[in-house]
């Protein structure tokens, strides 16, 4: 009876024991800094005494399981030129619904320090934005560490990609002074498998070009054509959307070029980054759970015609093809209950038009 008795006990405390865990993935991305109007600077040269924008993204990149409170700790070094703004309260952040907030200068720079004092939901993406100033001129860096601690806390948790958990930006203070141009305005606008850029300017001095920079996740920007400066109020440029730069939706920016090697940034617009005629789908339950069925839903327009559905696994296999009749409807049910536990490419192709469009879905 004893024996059976302590059994029981055991398995009771290795269940819960099993059950007090979880597997998340905290995360940081690349660091910007902006002015107060919004309009991103170049890190190598931020004007002494003047109050910029210091952003940092931060995520729970875990789309089913959040950060258990008191589980993690963000660290934000802000080097040894630059300090908070002292008419900056941290209590203000956004984020202070899920952080306790507190700066400490004991290090030899200010660094400020989010406790995570409830949890952190799924799918989390926010942005960290403090207002600093340069009040030393010279060369210095911000550190950016989003760790796991589990202080103090009933549940355990998993980082299952530590190597996202950090950031920095290397930057510069200068002297203060005029700025070589003004950007007053940016648009960018679809028009068929293209993109048409407008943008305005103010005080153009020593400025060489100008740079236009694309991105499909608003983050890494690449240049996508440029223009020479002269001395002109309203720039204008065009770029086609090729098979390189295709996404749903596309970041453009546009980058001075100064004589000295100085930069400036506009503000970053978003735009469609599909021809006219394409169209793209959504799965949902996505991840999807002991689901005999999930719902295909365009995003935008309808199916309205006939259509091949073909699901492969990543590796290129073909694990189920249906041919449907749809009229003037966004949605569809797919059954996929005879699909085993994995990841899947579901393509769908409009058999009339020629045009397709893909989702990645996964069954758990």
């Amino acid at each position: 009876m004893k024996t059976l008795f302590f059994t029981s006990l055991l398995m009771l405390v290795l269940y819960n024991s099993k059950a007090q865990s979880v597997i998340a993935d905290p995360a940081v991305s690349q660091v910007f800094v902006a002015n107060i109007n919004n309009t991103n600077l170049n890190s190598s040269s931020i004007p002494m005494d003047n109050v910029i924008e210091l952003k940092i993204p931060l995520y729970n990149r875990n789309h089913v399981n959040g950060l258990p409170m008191r589980s993690c700790k963000i660290k934000i070094g802000l080097g040894s030129k630059i300090v908070l703004d002292p008419q900056f309260n941290l209590s203000s952040l956004p984020s202070s619904n899920y952080f306790d907030w507190a700066f400490d200068t004991g290090s030899g720079q200010v660094q400020i320090i989010g406790d995570l004092k409830n949890e952190l939901p799924p799918n989390y993406s926010d942005s960290v934005v403090l207002k600093v100033k340069g009040s030393i001129q010279g060369n210095s860096t911000v550190t950016i560490n989003f760790l796991v601690t589990n202080h103090n806390t009933p549940i355990v948790l998993s980082d299952e990609n530590p190597t996202n958990n950090n950031s920095f930006l290397a930057y510069s203070i200068v002297p203060a002074g005029p700025l070589p141009v003004t950007f007053t305005g940016l648009t960018a606008v679809n028009k068929g498998c293209a993109v048409d850029v407008d943008f305005y300017t103010e005080r153009e001095i020593n400025v060489i070009k100008y740079e236009i920079e694309i991105s499909k996740d608003g983050v890494s920007f690449a240049k996508t054509g440029e223009l020479a400066a002269a001395n002109l109020p309203h720039y204008q440029f065009n770029f086609a959307i090729t098979e390189a730069n295709r996404a749903s939706v596309l970041f453009v920016r546009v980058k001075s070029v100064d004589k000295d090697g100085s930069l400036k940034y506009s503000v970053t617009k978003s735009v469609k980054g599909l021809c006219s005629n394409e169209w793209e789908v959504a799965a949902y339950p996505n991840p999807a759970n002991s689901v005999s069925a999930i719902t295909i839903t365009a995003r935008q327009g309808s199916f309205n015609g006939k259509y091949s559905v073909i699901v492969t696994d990543l590796a290129g296999r073909q694990m189920m093809v249906k041919q449907l009749n749809l009229t003037s409807v966004n949605k569809f049910n797919l059954e996929t209950g005879n699909l085993s536990a994995g990841q899947y490419i579901i393509n769908i192709l409009n058999q009339e038009e020629g045009q397709s469009s893909s989702v990645k879905w996964i069954k758990n």
